[in-house]
């Protein structure tokens, strides 16, 4: 029986165990994309993309507009990944 080349490499990342590792990877990529420079993706993990901003100036923003960057960033990604957003301070 003939299988979908994207169905057997999931098949195949998953029992590896690089699954996860590659879908972090991918929405890290995708929030810098969108971030238009105001936050740097650190980790994304159980739906939730931990990001550093520069100072509380930058984090009350992107705290303003974290939907709309959830939005942006899940229609990259053709699927509702993105859950929330944790913002640190990075000094």
């Amino acid at each position: 029986m003939w299988q979908k080349f994207s169905t057997l490499l999931d098949k195949k990342m998953k029992k590896k165990g690089i699954a996860n590792s590659l879908l972090a990877s991918r929405v890290c990529y995708q929030a810098l994309i969108a971030s238009d420079g105001l936050f740097n993706p650190i980790s994304f993990k159980d739906g939730t993309l931990l990001v550093g901003v520069s100072s509380s100036a930058s984090a009350a923003a992107l705290q303003l507009s974290k939907s709309q960057v959830i939005q942006k960033i899940n229609h990259k990604l053709d699927q509702e990944i993105v859950k929330n957003i944790k913002i640190k301070v990075e000094n």
